[in-house]
């Protein structure tokens, strides 16, 4: 590298380093108007939980999201969930209807995956979280709502908060925007009820060891891994697989790991890509290119696909299961508190 190349780098770098001080700065402004008492939370009667992250996108939420209403569920407990309507064609704030054509990309895909997934759970999204659970509480009246990427939404009280961090991302992801992509810094995790480091499954046991090391004392941590279940075919079958993620190595990963598939070709699209015909087109020229059987999606991938191949047999959609690994009595125990508090 060259002097005038290794300058500009330096620079670059202590532009980044000092736009993220400039970023912690505010996010600290922020959470201390908070905890002051100099901006207020809207408390709703229904209780909430929140499932946040501390990095941009990619943790996992929507499997741990799940999780909880497939809990929830079981107690005959009536679950709403609200979120942002994030790269959709939706401006106002409205419940998810599945059912509507291309409807991912009206609502946002992970809030269809979940209304699809769950119909007897109202999904409302929106581009305020808390006039979303306002609506929901109203038009609903569940036992409790579920905040999708809520642990920076302060305007909404939350009664549980749940955290995910990412086992597999590298050290500089901790990094404050823009230079990482952290949205706060670790300590700030103080706050929250129970952290849940996702894809251990995935990681090496001293980088797990690592990230626990920085986190602030006595948290409540658990580890989570991720699996794939599905449609799994007989071993040898040939396949392709894509997925639009913000951590799409992952997806690569946990079919070699989990599955029986002869994997070939892997082609990744930004998160929350929304596909064209002529994307779909070309990834099944691909796919008779390479000699694959298959192809491989997830099912947040699906609900955008759906619409553009109709009943294609060359599909194949895998869905991702949570596994707790180790004591989770506390944490269950923690869900129904939150219910029993709104009775």
């Amino acid at each position: 590298m060259g002097s005038s190349d290794s300058t500009s780098f330096d620079l670059k770098t202590l532009g980044l380093t000092a736009m993220s001080h400039l970023y912690g700065s505010a996010s600290d402004l922020k959470n201390f108007l908070y905890e002051a008492g100099f901006a207020d939370s809207l408390k709703l009667k229904t209780p909430v939980v929140s499932i946040g992250n501390l990095t941009v996108g990619g943790t996992g939420k929507t499997p741990i999201t799940q999780m909880i209403i497939d809990y929830y569920k079981e107690k005959l407990v009536r679950t709403a969930v609200v979120g942002r309507n994030y790269k959709a064609q939706l401006r106002g704030t409205a419940k998810v209807e599945p059912e509507k054509k291309f409807a991912a990309q009206f609502y946002g895909d992970e809030p269809t995956l979940l209304a699809s997934t769950n119909p007897e759970v109202g999904v409302f999204v929106g581009p305020r979280k808390w006039k979303a659970a306002e609506q929901a509480e109203t038009q609903m009246k569940p036992d409790v709502i579920l905040m999708d990427d809520g642990f920076q939404h302060r305007a909404l009280f939350r009664d549980l908060d749940l955290v995910l961090l990412d086992a597999t991302v590298p050290d500089e992801d901790y990094e404050l925007l823009p230079k990482g992509r952290a949205r706060e810094a670790l300590s700030s995790l103080a706050r929250a009820d129970f952290v849940l480091l996702t894809k251990t499954n995935l990681a090496k046991e001293e980088k797990i060891e690592q990230i626990k090391s920085k986190l602030p004392a006595n948290l409540k941590i658990l580890e989570v891994a991720y699996r794939l279940a599905g449609e799994m075919e007989e071993a040898g079958l040939k396949a392709m697989a894509f997925a639009g993620l913000a951590r799409p190595e992952s997806f690569k990963t946990s079919i070699q790991q989990d599955t029986l598939y002869q994997l070939l070709d892997f082609v990744s699209f930004p998160d929350h890509h929304i596909y064209t015909e002529q994307e779909i087109d070309r990834l099944l020229r691909q796919k008779k290119e390479v000699g694959a059987d298959v192809l491989l999606l997830t099912e947040k991938d699906w609900v955008k696909v759906k619409n553009l191949v109709g009943e294609s047999s060359e599909f194949r959609v895998l869905q991702l299961k949570t596994h707790f690994l180790g004591p989770v009595e506390e944490f269950y125990a923690s869900l129904d508190q939150v219910v029993r508090k709104n009775n």
